[in-house]
């Protein structure tokens, strides 16, 4: 499962859940002026049952 998350989502729930995040960079969204630091985010491999 991936999904994207910005800025603000990384620094509240960077503890709080089992994910690891790489940076997208800036990425421009649909009527906003200025672009938007997003993340990947991806289960970590250690928190899925096996």
């Amino acid at each position: 499962m991936r999904g994207c998350r910005g800025q603000f989502v990384n620094t509240v729930v960077d503890s709080k859940l089992p994910l690891d995040y790489e940076s997208l960079g800036e990425q421009p969204v649909k009527n906003m002026a200025v672009p938007v630091r997003a993340y990947s985010a991806q289960l970590r491999k250690s928190s899925v049952p096996q």
